[in-house]
C-alpha cells in the first residue's frame, strides 16, 4: 500500500500538498470509484491491506482503506459508525481533522457525511466501533442482523 500512496501522490495529490482537507476529500473520492462494494467478500477481520489489494468490500473496507493511506499522508483522521438517512444496514465513514474541526467523509458512497448521518461511535477502526458486542456461550448457531430506517424530520 505504501508504494501505491508513493504513487498516488505523486500523480494526483501532491498539487494539494498543504491543505490536509482537500487532500483527504480527493483521497475518498478515488477510493469511491476504484472500489467496488461486494457483501461477503470480506469480514470483520479483513485487513486494509487485504481490501485494497482485492479492490473490493464493504463500508468498514472502504474506510480501512482510507484511514491507512490518510495515515500514511500525515492527515489526521478517525473511524466513524451510526445509521445514515434513509433504510438499510449500520454504515461507517471518515471524519478528518481541519482547521479545529472534524468533517465528514463517506468513501463507500462518494458523498460528505452531513447532517444525514447519525454518528454512534468514534475510533481509530471498527474494532473501536461495532455497533455490537458481546459474548455468547453455548452450543448454538447464531446470526445477528440489524437494520434500520432513518427519517429526517
Amino acid at each position: 500500500m505504501r508504494l501505491y500512496a508513493d504513487e498516488l501522490w505523486q500523480q494526483e495529490l501532491s498539487c494539494l500538498s498543504g491543505d490536509g482537507y482537500r487532500i483527504a476529500s480527493r483521497l475518498s473520492d478515488i477510493i469511491y470509484k476504484s472500489f467496488t462494494y461486494a457483501p461477503g467478500s470480506t469480514n470483520v477481520h479483513t485487513t486494509a491491506a487485504e481490501a485494497f489489494r482485492q479492490r473490493s468490500g464493504v463500508c468498514q473496507d472502504y474506510v480501512h482503506v482510507f484511514l491507512a493511506l490518510a495515515r500514511l499522508y500525515g492527515i489526521p483522521a478517525r473511524y466513524v459508525s451510526g445509521l445514515p438517512f434513509g433504510e438499510g444496514a449500520t454504515h461507517a465513514w471518515v471524519e478528518v481533522w481541519h482547521e479545529g474541526l472534524w468533517y465528514g467523509l463517506d468513501p463507500t458512497r462518494g458523498c460528505l457525511a452531513d447532517e444525514g448521518y447519525i454518528k454512534l461511535n468514534v475510533g481509530r477502526d471498527f474494532n473501536d466501533c461495532p455497533i455490537e458486542r458481546g459474548v455468547f456461550r453455548g452450543q448454538a448457531d447464531q446470526l445477528q442482523t440489524t437494520y434500520m430506517k432513518v427519517d429526517i424530520l
